[in-house]
């Protein structure tokens, strides 16, 4: 069995053990309301030869709404990957080793395995720790409003979704008025869409 797919079976056995959290797409999922799903991505990075994985974790949300919303505006498939998220960083992950593990500083492919787990321990723990101090989940109203600010981008037109569900299109007007980041860059056609959208 290759590092890669040694990892992975254990990685799978591991999350079994935990019923709230679905593994899927080398990905932890939980969806605590219909209107949420709770994403911890590793972002693997699988190298054969020296056979290795780099880890490199985020932690976020993805909306169901504000993604249906997203795809009719711009007609777009639907994605079900992070939407608002952060990298996971050494100071969040605490406990954390090492962002790249090679099979061969190990006495065996066993103990490298363990390893990796030991690391996804620590990211599992410090994406949960992030998920539950940054998102409220007490409403749906709770929820969007606990959505961190993206002025740029993708994460731009998915927060100005966002306060839109909110009812707060003046936060869109801005936008449009370059009066929020004026020197990032924004799709102001897109956000011009999502103004119509809620009015």
């Amino acid at each position: 069995m290759t590092f890669k797919s040694e990892i992975l079976k254990a990685v799978k056995s591991k999350a079994a053990q935990n019923p709230e959290w679905k593994f899927i797409y080398n990905k932890y999922y939980i969806r605590p309301e219909t209107y949420c799903e709770l994403i911890i991505d590793p972002k693997w990075s699988f190298n054969g030869s020296p056979a290795s994985v780099l880890l490199q974790p985020a932690a976020g949300i993805y909306a169901p709404e504000i993604d249906e919303i997203y795809c009719k505006l711009s007609n777009s498939s639907p994605a079900r990957g992070l939407m608002f998220y952060i990298q996971l960083d050494h100071q969040e992950l605490g406990r954390y080793r090492s962002q790249r593990v090679y099979a061969q500083d190990f006495e065996s492919q066993d103990r490298a395995v363990s390893e990796v787990l030991r690391s996804m321990d620590c990211i599992f723990t410090a994406g949960e720790n992030y998920l539950s101090k940054q998102f409220k989940f007490n409403s749906r109203e709770a929820f969007y409003a606990s959505i961190p600010e993206r002025t740029r981008g993708f994460g731009c037109i998915h927060y100005c979704i966002a306060r839109g569900l909110l009812g707060d299109t003046d936060y869109i007007k801005s936008v449009l008025r370059k009066e929020i980041d004026p020197k990032g860059s924004q799709d102001l056609a897109l956000v011009g869409k999502i103004l119509d959208y809620f009015s």
